[in-house]
């Protein structure tokens, strides 16, 4: 599923914090739509994700269903709309907090590149999970991120395409007949391809 591609190379960020005073902005501080491309060693697949800066909510689009997203309290559905009901993720490995920054991680600025029309600075990411470089805008957009865990696990995404645009906040919504699910972490890893 492409939400777990996107999920293994935004996780170069994860356990990321400042170790010094440098650190910049992971979180989109405006609505925007991104087409991404993500490769793993299970293949490459295209998603969109969407932000809405209003609500602080993500939502990667791609296979059966869509991911919904709270970075700042990771919270995680995994929405099947033909099935009428969601997975809560919350308690698995795909929890939105996993792959934000947190205690330990150094941050080094590195050279500015162009992504999809726009300019973004590398930052190299050493955390205690591994290590990566992620391209990120001034306004905290990823544009790029690769990075490998310590398992030797590799994963990347890059944008093909930013659309910076109001998101409605609708589209953060499941559906009102939608019934939730808690399942296992095993059944939650199986779900998302891991």
């Amino acid at each position: 599923m492409p939400a777990r591609s996107i999920f293994a190379a935004f996780a170069l960020l994860a356990s990321a914090s400042p170790a010094v005073s440098e650190v910049p902005r992971y979180i989109p501080t405006r609505d925007v739509a991104v087409a991404y491309h993500a490769s793993g060693e299970k293949g490459g697949v295209d998603a969109l994700a969407r932000w809405s800066s209003t609500l602080g909510l993500a939502r990667i689009e791609g296979g059966p269903g869509y991911v919904l997203a709270n970075p700042h309290t990771g919270q995680a559905s995994l929405v099947l709309e033909q099935q009428h009901f969601m997975v809560d993720l919350s308690n698995t490995d795909a929890n939105a907090k996993t792959y934000l920054p947190g205690p330990g991680a150094r941050f080094t600025r590195g050279s500015m590149d162009t992504i999809a029309g726009y300019s973004c600075t590398n930052w190299n990411v050493t955390t205690d999970r591994g290590k990566g470089v992620a391209c990120l805008t001034d306004d905290g957009l990823v544009l790029r991120a690769n990075g490998t865990d310590n398992n030797g696990h590799r994963g990347m995404i890059e944008a093909t395409s930013v659309t910076y645009a109001a998101q409605p906040n609708s589209l953060f919504k499941p559906p009102a007949d939608t019934g939730k699910l808690q399942i296992p972490r095993d059944l939650a890893k199986q779900l998302l391809g891991r």
